[in-house]
């Protein structure tokens, strides 16, 4: 354990070797029913049944928009249909990348927890979550950002802080932080989202 000199004033940064507690931190997680456990594969969200009206029944299909958004929020693009700097590093049908939609680095500091969102989001991806950084799955994508703690999408429960950051090579060493703190550096994922 060790405090960080780059923690939020008046809260200390708390490091660990995250694999020694996996197994608690997904019974934490359960319990606050904010994630599924390891491993679990969610099945499709349900359609929403909309309140009776006295019209004509409406079509229980999606949209194409809605699809479209569903996809982008789910980063369910696979790595083939995103741009060629998408990067399969450690585990098919998971990839990643350093780069924003023209191909530069995002390592140029202030990057909040909306603009590393929107980023990943401009590029039909998503922003990785913690289980995906400990499993290495986009380590090495490139930019050097391996050692710089990026944005994850997984939540830090109740409480005043708003999402994991975590080393963008391996994520063992990882906080929550508020959504507004900047970040160094940002990294982006695309295929299904691993929990």
């Amino acid at each position: 354990l060790g405090v960080s000199n780059g923690a939020l004033s008046g809260y200390p940064g708390v490091y660990t070797r995250v694999a020694n507690y996996a197994s608690w931190i997904a019974s934490k997680l359960d319990e606050w029913g904010t994630a599924p456990k390891f491993g679990q594969v969610l099945p499709p969200p349900k359609p929403v049944t909309p309140a009776p009206t006295t019209g004509p029944a409406p079509d229980p299909k999606p949209t194409q928009d809605e699809i479209a958004q569903l996809s982008v929020n789910q980063g369910s693009l696979s790595c083939s249909e995103l741009p060629p700097h998408f990067i399969v590093m450690n585990k098919a049908p998971i990839c990643g990348t350093s780069k924003d939609i023209a191909g530069f680095c995002m390592t140029n500091g202030g990057y909040t927890y909306a603009i590393a969102k929107q980023l990943c989001t401009d590029q039909g991806a998503r922003l990785c979550t913690i289980f995906e950084l400990l499993d290495g799955e986009v380590k090495n994508t490139g930019c050097g950002s391996n050692s710089m703690l990026i944005w994850t999408s997984t939540t830090c429960g109740t409480g005043p802080f708003g999402h994991v950051v975590g080393l963008g090579g391996t994520g063992l060493e990882y906080k929550c932080v508020l959504d507004g703190q900047a970040m160094q550096a940002n990294r982006c994922c695309g295929g299904p989202s691993k929990p």
